[in-house]
């Protein structure tokens, strides 16, 4: 016989309920709405107690802030079998009739009191629901010098929070549109219900720092009070396109009753707002934020793009939300009620205060200022260093004579110079293009449409009377434009093939220096000392000494620069052999230049529906502030001053110098297959022509060797004729190891490169 467990261990305690309100509740009839709604709630067989009945601030969204306890509760330590606080939300009729809404449950494991049993949430719960929900933005084009993103995070996604009291959904049963018999209805959602719950052991009386802290979040919590909303929103971007392949975008915002709506901003589905609304609300209460982006339309009603809710009642009961100082930059997803898919997403962050007599529309916050700054000037450089694996534009040579075309947004088309009898798809160029650039804020051309941050480029086979477009394609630059708009004040460049670790540190690091430098340090003068005068620099004076206040005279100090670390002899030694490897394979040609990347071209079948290759081109592209650009100066394609980087002579190219020898003038012009297909045939010709020449010019020679070989015995012939064949076989090898095997070399050194 098994042995019996042993009955679980019990405590008597208090449960303590702060009932803030119900929240979008919904009516069981179609006619009447929900009138005065009360919650009753009960743990077990335990007394039942009741909130009283409550319409303000509206019968949806009503509040009740009452401090409720159920006395003498049964308690297990067992979580597995902690009691449940049952919950009924009932709406009381004109005519006295209590008609119940639905119902809901709230384990109390879920409380501080079970994490001592290896339960409970415990009371900070204003965490954003576990650990690395809110994940910040490590990209470097989330790098912002605008004033109001000081000491701001950057979120990839909404903020996420949990409140310290509960949100307890509200069920009721309903018919299900298709049913069988075992399931004919279903539970739906008719609202929520916030409350705040813990447990008070008996003889609880000690009042820990937590305690009081809890005690003071109870006490806002029972007195609803007005609060100042300050929405603030940047950006919308990926929007979904509700008119002819884009959408007029507009914001409304709502919340308990109060609307505010923005501007309109015509044709594009990445508006720039920059927009701050004022809304005020009470909290607790009807606290749902309500930011919908509409589509304007002349001659209907407008469309909804997308909208996304924010419960501020959760985030100002949050404890991670208070300790905030400075409140995140969010990018919320939108979503419509059809769709699960996000319409969208908006760039922005919320601020609440409590409104006071005197506090202005920043209730005591302050204000910021999200006006974009001006626009910028910068400068595109972009490389075109080789092409491979480009159809071949002659079909009878498999050659082409190649050059590449590129477009800047809408610019003019500008071209390299052509590398002629460009052999097996391979083009070598080393060309420097550079296209001024005018961007404001979010890294937008100004005076440019939605195309205008598009790189076009394309291969050409250069032909006397038409040319012909050989291969195609694009990228788009914004992001790339953006990051050099944000971190233009740092005075760096910004690489698109680069690596964005290192740029995104490099970035960090010219920050700190930026912030050191501007970080005098004022030397206090010495007790009973005079303050020393300006003095006329001599040669014992260094120019560069420090500067002086001022005000006072004194001087000023910098800082001490930032000096990395010494590396490790080993590391040092390591890096320094693997520069030295890739200088060499560098200059061999064998690896792709530093901050460059490639751009694949394909093309789809349409027979077989399948994606094509059609080659790639290797690129560098750089995009400078104009300051920058000016220091760095550089010349278009190979001209002086060829620096930031040096482009090297094109390998590969033909060597004109040598057109006046026919048979390397017939290899360029006919291309290597060909002009062996030419050889090969040559040769059978020459051949045949120098037997029959040699058998007509030394017929008598041959008939003097003939009559010698039959007189000798036939050993001896057969010796004679084995010496003459291997003499020629020998010098046959001999002028092919010699000239054949050099020139072979030299054509595998130029496919290499």
């Amino acid at each position: 016989m098994a042995p019996i467990p042993p009955p679980p261990t019990h405590k008597r305690g208090t449960v303590q309920i702060v009932a803030l309100g119900c929240r979008k509740l919904r009516s069981s009839s179609a006619v009447f709405g929900v009138t005065k709604p009360f919650v009753k709630m009960r743990v077990g067989s335990s007394e039942e107690v009741t909130t009283r009945p409550s319409a303000r601030p509206l019968p949806t969204h009503c509040n009740y802030s009452e401090v409720l306890e159920i006395n003498d509760v049964l308690l297990p330590a067992d979580t597995d079998i902690a009691p449940f606080l049952d919950i009924k939300v009932f709406d009381k009729g004109s005519l006295g009739t209590n008609t119940l809404l639905g119902t809901g449950s709230f384990c109390l494991n879920e409380t501080k009191f079970y994490e001592q049993f290896g339960g409970g949430r415990g009371v900070e719960a204003g965490r954003a629901g576990g650990e690395g929900e809110n994940e910040e933005a490590t990209d470097l084009s989330y790098i912002h010098d605008a004033p109001y993103m000081k000491d701001r995070k950057v979120l990839t996604d909404e903020f996420k929070t949990a409140p310290l009291f509960s949100v307890i959904e509200i069920f009721r049963a309903k018919k299900k549109a298709v049913f069988t018999e075992t399931t004919k209805y279903e539970l739906e959602v008719v609202g929520k219900f916030h409350a705040f719950v813990r447990i008070l052991p008996d003889g609880h009386t000690a009042k820990t720092k937590e305690d009081k802290w809890i005690e003071k979040m109870i006490e806002l919590m029972k007195t609803p009070k007005k609060y100042n909303v300050n929405v603030y929103i940047l950006e919308g971007t990926a929007l979904t396109a509700m008119d002819d392949k884009s959408s007029d975008p507009y914001l409304k915002l709502k919340i308990a009753g109060h609307e505010s709506k923005g501007e309109t901003h015509m044709k594009t589905l990445k508006p720039e707002f920059y927009e701050r609304h004022t809304i005020s609300c009470k909290i607790p209460g009807d606290a749902l934020l309500n930011v919908d982006v509409m589509d304007w339309d002349r001659f209907s009603s407008d469309d909804v793009i997308g909208s996304t809710v924010i419960d501020l009642e959760e985030r100002w009961f949050s404890s991670e939300w208070q300790k905030m100082a400075v409140k995140p930059l969010e990018n919320r997803p939108i979503y419509v009620k059809s769709s699960t898919q996000p319409q969208g997403q908006l760039q922005m962050w919320v601020d609440i205060a409590e409104k006071k007599a005197g506090g202005g529309k920043g209730g005591g916050m302050p204000l910021y200022d999200i006006t974009p700054p001006p626009p910028a000037d910068f400068e595109c450089r972009i490389v075109v260093w080789k092409c491979e694996g480009i159809p071949a534009g002659d079909d009878f040579s498999d050659q082409s004579d190649m050059y590449v075309k590129l477009r800047l947004g809408e610019t003019e088309w500008r071209s390299t110079d052509v590398h002629y009898f460009a052999k097996k798809g391979k083009g070598s160029f080393n060309f420097r293009f550079k296209f001024p650039l005018k961007l404001r804020h979010g890294g937008k051309v100004v005076g440019g449409g939605e195309g205008a941050s598009y790189l076009k480029v394309q291969i050409w086979d250069a032909d006397l009377l038409v040319s012909d477009c050989l291969a195609e394609g694009q990228m788009d630059l914004q992001d790339a434009m953006k990051t050099a708009f944000n971190t233009r004040e740092l005075g760096m460049e910004y690489n698109v093939f680069g690596e964005s670790g290192k740029q995104l540190k490099a970035a960090a690091a010219r920050l700190k220096m930026e912030k050191q430098k501007s970080e005098y340090v004022i030397q206090k003068p010495k007790k009973n000392a005079a303050v020393e005068q300006d003095e006329e620099p001599n040669e014992n004076t260094s120019l560069l000494g420090g500067e002086r206040d001022l005000e006072s005279g004194q001087r000023l100090e910098p800082p001490e620069p930032l000096v990395p670390p010494p590396p490790a002899a080993k590391k040092a030694n390591k890096k320094k052999k693997a520069g030295m490897i890739d200088g060499i394979r560098g200059s061999m040609g064998l690896t792709a230049p530093e901050n460059s990347g490639w751009l694949n071209f394909s093309k789809t079948n349409l027979r077989t529906g399948a994606v094509e290759k059609r080659g790639k081109v290797l690129l560098g592209i750089e995009i400078l502030p104009e300051s920058l650009a000016a220091r760095r100066v550089c010349g278009e394609g190979r001209e002086e001053p060829n620096n930031f980087p040096v482009l090297p002579p094109p390998d590969g190219r033909v060597d004109f110098t040598k057109m006046m020898n026919p048979f390397y003038a017939a290899q360029q012009c006919m291309g290597d297959a060909l002009a062996k297909e030419c050889g090969m045939g040559c040769c059978c010709i020459l051949f045949v022509g120098g037997f029959i020449a040699f058998g007509v010019l030394l017929g008598p020679e041959i008939q003097i060797l003939l009559s010698v070989l039959n007189m000798v015995p036939t050993v001896v012939a057969q010796i004679i004729l084995v010496t003459l064949f291997s003499s020629c076989t020998l010098c046959c090898c001999y002028f092919y190891c010699c000239f054949c095997k050099k020139d072979r070399e030299d054509h595998e050194d130029m496919d290499a490169m």
